[in-house]
């Protein structure tokens, strides 16, 4: 029975903000740098030109010119988000209509990784009274 072939994935941020994922076997090298082994830190055309590439041993695989970052996914990695909502709502006084801004905000540690993560749920960001509000509008 053959040994079952150990695998690693990378999350690549690309140019024009899309974002790839690869699995490629473990035993593979990535390396990234130049375009042009040994160009120096000038660039082309006002471009720094960086490829990103991977080698079973001494064969060339790939080469992905439209990479920008990378990172392994074997740990995690949290970012602090805020998301905000306001509205605008109406109060009566005896001094006439008023309008009272309300904002809600709610700030929260979520994995990029983790589709789930990527929205903040509705109900956290709920302003009550759309035409009267309260003193505990929320």
């Amino acid at each position: 029975m053959a040994a079952r072939e150990t695998t690693k994935t990378y999350i690549l941020e690309l140019k024009g903000g899309n974002i790839r994922k690869i699995t490629i076997p473990e035993k593979w090298k990535l390396t990234y740098g130049n375009v042009v082994p040994y160009q120096g830190k000038g660039s082309h055309n006002g471009e720094h030109r960086v490829a990103l590439r991977l080698y079973d041993g001494t064969n060339l695989r790939s080469v992905m010119t439209d990479v920008v970052s990378f990172r392994d996914t074997s740990f995690t990695i949290m970012e602090r988000r805020t998301e905000t909502k306001k509205q605008t709502l109406k109060r009566e006084s005896p001094q006439g209509s008023k309008d009272v801004v309300v904002e809600a905000r709610v700030t929260e540690w979520v994995n990029p990784d983790n589709e789930a993560d990527q929205e903040t749920p509705p109900e956290f960001l709920r302003i009550k009274g759309t035409v009267e509000a309260k003193e505990d509008a929320f």
